[in-house]
């Protein structure tokens, strides 16, 4: 009988929760490992995500619907003089994106059974250690 597929994903951020989730749902054993002891979600400020992205994410389960965003249809380029309050509009151009905070992404991903996840056994090992360097 042939070994399960073993996978070690280093760092649990979104992209780490992204990959374990994938990894766990095409039958591989996923351990995460993850620095830092701390929840992440207060970590980073925002992230866009294409409207035909943001669909499939909810739409194979990977995102829940009813996770918070705020669908944008146009940006805005703005400017200011070096230590000016006020700003200017530079541009307009259509941007159809789908804005969510970062934190809300990083739970809906940890949230989603599997290696990530607070259900199903699942190990997230933090290791505690740090770079060379100390970072």
């Amino acid at each position: 009988m042939a070994a399960a597929l073993r996978i070690g994903v280093i760092g649990g951020s979104i992209a780490g929760c992204a990959a374990a989730v994938a990894g766990s749902r095409a039958g591989a054993d996923v351990t995460v490992y993850e620095r830092s002891g701390a929840e992440l979600q207060d970590r980073g400020f925002g992230t866009v995500i294409p409207p035909p992205l943001h669909a499939e994410l909810v739409g194979s389960g990977y995102l829940g619907p009813d996770m918070p965003t705020a669908p944008v249809g146009t940006r805005v380029w703005l400017t200011r003089e070096p230590g000016g309050r006020s700003a200017r509009e530079l541009a307009r151009q259509p941007s159809p994106v789908t804005p969510c905070n970062w934190g809300l992404l990083w739970r809906s991903l940890r949230a989603s059974p599997g290696p990530c996840g607070i259900s199903g056994g699942s190990r997230w090992p933090r290791s505690g250690r740090t770079r060379p360097g100390g970072r």
